[in-house]
């Protein structure tokens, strides 16, 4: 696999780009870190430290991030009966976040890694009188526990981490100011949103294309107005955003 020359810029958080950068570099391309999120904990930790006690009282625990895992699990791991706690996990890269912590999976979509893939699983049909209890980053979508406890499900809610724009100095980094990369990467909707707010005065931008993670991010580029090609890639590992760049690469007209 080449990627010779191509230029990448990476939207994602500081600590999980480097290992996309190095990969991107390792097959000929160019890895532009733009990190347009930075992950912080939660400002308030209570609702975290009581969950943590009462753990017993839960029939399963979702995760939707590897961020919820790094944040929520040092609360976690201390109480015994996490051990016992079943999982789920929205994604592969979650799920393996909570493997590498000894944790084992019980639940994790194949494809599509997002809540609506999670609640199509046989598992989560009939959860009727069921306590589940959701780690997630502050402010996130509500379908999955709208979804659950129309299914008869007791869910609450825990906020393990909050998000937020970083400060930029735009002098710093000229060649993503100005515009010389071939793509962008961007794997969440607020990641979108922040790289149009860091680069407001690009217009450019929605010339260039972009490589998302989902339906549900390209769908939202295009109605901020990019006009460029928006890609979908079929899965959030680095594998699987490289076979991606790939094939964005054979179909740029001077590499073919």
């Amino acid at each position: 696999m080449s990627l010779s020359g191509l230029k990448v810029l990476v939207t994602r958080p500081q600590h999980q780009a480097k290992s996309l950068c190095l990969a991107i570099e390792n097959a000929g391309g160019i890895a532009l870190p733009f990190p347009v999120i930075e992950i912080k904990p939660a400002q308030d930790t209570q609702a975290l430290q009581d969950c943590a006690a009462q753990l017993v009282q839960y029939d399963l625990a979702i995760f939707i991030s590897a961020n919820a895992v790094t944040q929520a699990l040092p609360f976690l791991t201390p109480n015994p009966a996490f051990k016992q706690l079943k999982v789920a996990a929205v994604g592969k890269q979650t799920a393996r976040q909570l493997q590498l912590q000894g944790k084992a999976v019980a639940i994790v979509p194949q494809k599509n890694f997002n809540s609506e893939a999670l609640l199509a699983l046989p598992e989560l049909q009939s959860v009727q009188g069921q306590r589940i209890v959701i780690f997630r980053g502050e402010n996130g979508r509500e379908t999955l526990a709208q979804t659950l406890r129309e299914r008869g499900a007791s869910v609450t809610y825990i906020t393990a981490y909050r998000r937020q724009i970083p400060q930029i100095n735009l002098d710093d980094c000229p060649q993503i100011a100005q515009g010389h990369f071939d793509l962008s990467i961007v794997t969440s909707v607020e990641g979108l949103l922040n790289l149009f707010e860091l680069l407001q005065h690009a217009d450019w931008l929605r010339h260039k294309p972009i490589l998302t993670l989902s339906q549900r991010i390209a769908d939202k580029a295009r109605q901020s107005g990019v006009k460029a090609p928006v890609f979908v890639s079929t899965g959030a590992s680095d594998t699987h955003l490289l076979t991606a760049l790939a094939s964005f690469y054979q179909k740029i007209p001077s590499k073919e």
